[in-house]
């Protein structure tokens, strides 16, 4: 998981047949957007947030453009730099890479005040749930991406990570899995059981 405090939705406007995209994160399957400027109360922490209020799922939040891109200055006054004597004006880039991203906070450390002064915290870390989130890893893969760096992309995804769970689903599933968990392997031994016993019996009785 990638941590984003101040998260805002991508909208990838524009079909450009030269530049590619691809989004490279998303929302959690349960979203809320809240349009902006949005009137923030005290009062909001003693109520729980509503279920159905978080309705959207999987919205675009860093994205990767890849090819040759329009100049902004096309069809436009070029500025005095352009006019000198050697600067040629390209309408289109070669191609190229660019990755945006919807909050610049992603790379930026939490700065903590110790009795030396004020040390930079780890990327990633936040310091209410005291978890580190992946944020060190996306900022090293776009970068070798970008690069052209992929050998070392490929090397640090050989490093195993356990899936995490929805813990909305287990919320909602909590007691139908639990009664599947008791009824279902007794159930599974008890058959089991009784098939060896047939069989056992069936067999005793031909050779009788």
């Amino acid at each position: 998981m990638i941590w984003i405090r101040f998260a805002s939705v991508i909208d990838t406007v524009g079909l450009d047949p030269e530049v590619r995209k691809t989004i490279l994160l998303t929302t959690s399957p349960y979203t809320r957007v809240v349009p902006v400027p949005a009137e923030i109360s005290l009062s909001e922490t003693d109520r729980p947030p509503s279920e159905s209020a978080y309705n959207r799922s999987t919205l675009p939040l860093a994205v990767l453009l890849e090819g040759n891109f329009e100049s902004v200055f096309k069809n436009r006054p070029l500025p005095n730099l352009a006019a000198k004597p050697g600067n040629r004006f390209m309408e289109r880039s070669e191609p190229t890479r660019m990755i945006v991203v919807s909050d610049a906070d992603i790379i930026a450390n939490e700065v903590v005040e110790t009795s030396r002064g004020p040390i930079p915290g780890a990327l990633g870390y936040d310091a209410i749930s005291r978890q580190t989130f992946g944020n060190s890893e996306f900022i090293l893969n776009c970068v070798n991406y970008l690069t052209l760096q992929t050998d070392l992309m490929s090397l640090r995804g050989k490093e195993f990570r356990i899936r995490l769970l929805d813990r909305q689903k287990i919320l909602e599933n909590e007691q139908k899995w639990k009664w599947f968990n008791a009824v279902v392997p007794p159930a599974i031994v008890i058959v089991f059981g009784m098939a060896v016993w047939i069989i056992r019996r069936q067999n005793y009785m031909k050779k009788m």
